[in-house]
């Protein structure tokens, strides 16, 4: 019958006798000679006799597993040898790879290699640091070179879009010249039409003006120095020279030039407007006036800032030095 007896439970079997499984003691007591237990008797159980000594000997092996996992987590871990870098045991006082001695100092080396770790983590922030900022100047670089080339007008996109016009004025002068004067005519009737239109009621002929020497029907030579356009409102005639007709150079052809050309045609008109208005004004007061015009229409036609930026130096000091050819072109 089984056992009913509710005692502390079954003990460690004392040395000769026979352990768990028929095992004798002494052969239990050999493995664990390095590593002492203390065995606890577990507690009460209900059970066959047999059962209380299996259930003796699986908390023995609990506690004799829970004793070993310190060493066996040791040993996983180890030291790293700093010479192959191979993991051994904190036990060994030489790595079994390499020989290399545990036992020195190794503060040394690893403060070189902790050392030689910053450096290379300084110079790798370093490099991305430049090539940030690299990339920063050229994107900044290439968007300051854009809007400046926007400013000033050097750029193709107007008279991309505008076509040539086709008016009542006569355009004299080589193909190049008279395709110029329509883009600026086409640019005028696009943009501020209420310009164009006078023009093409006050104006009768548009000519290229190739030397700077005006020859007089009697004879008389004018120098053109200093001047880009010459109206001559008796014969509503407007003379272009290349300065005016070709700013950037005979090759070249961009939006300010064609803004320009048109703002000196308005210019030159203005002229001719006073004159058969019967409109008598100082030197300086019709220059303005005649400048004024030219500022308005173009600023209509949304002109680029460089461009206007020249009329805006004009209105600040209109007595210049600059200026004054064109004044002495009125006392000759």
């Amino acid at each position: 019958m089984p056992s009913t007896d509710s005692g502390p439970g079954p003990r460690l079997p004392a040395k000769g006798e026979a352990g768990p499984r028929g095992w004798p003691l002494g052969r239990i007591q050999s493995a664990p000679q390095r590593l002492p237990i203390e065995y606890e008797t577990p507690p009460a159980a209900s059970g066959p006799p047999w059962y209380k000594r299996a259930l003796s000997w699986l908390l023995f092996r609990e506690q004799q597993k829970a004793q070993k996992a310190p060493q066996r987590h040791a040993l996983r871990e180890g030291i790293l040898c700093p010479q192959c870098e191979s993991r051994q045991s904190s036990a060994q006082s030489v790595c079994g790879s390499c020989g290399f001695p545990f036992v020195c100092s190794l503060d040394q080396r690893f403060e070189e290699q902790r050392q030689q770790r910053r450096l290379a983590g300084r110079e790798r922030w370093r490099l991305l640091l430049a090539g940030v900022t690299l990339v920063f100047v050229l994107t900044n670089g290439i968007l300051v070179a854009g809007s400046s080339a926007l400013y000033d007008g050097h750029d193709t996109r107007v008279i991309a879009s505008i076509k040539a016009a086709d008016s009542s004025i006569e355009i004299k002068g080589p193909d190049s010249f008279k395709l110029r004067t329509r883009l600026a005519l086409g640019l005028l009737k696009e943009r501020a039409p209420a310009y164009y239109y006078r023009l093409d009621r006050e104006v009768e002929l548009i000519e290229y003006q190739p030397k700077r020497v005006l020859v007089e029907p009697d004879g008389t030579r004018r120098s053109l120095e200093g001047i880009g356009a010459l109206a001559i409102p008796s014969q509503r005639r407007v003379l272009v020279l290349l300065d005016t007709a070709f700013p950037s150079g005979l090759d070249e052809l961009w939006d300010r030039d064609v803004f320009t050309y048109a703002g000196v045609l308005v210019h030159e008109l203005r002229h001719i407007e006073l004159h058969y208005n019967g409109t008598v004004m100082e030197t300086v007061e019709e220059e303005i006036a005649c400048e004024q015009a030219a500022y308005d229409a173009l600023k209509a036609a949304n002109a680029p800032g460089g461009v206007l930026a020249r009329y805006d130096l004009f209105f600040a000091n209109p007595n210049a030095k600059r200026y004054q050819r064109w004044y002495d072109w009125y006392k000759e």
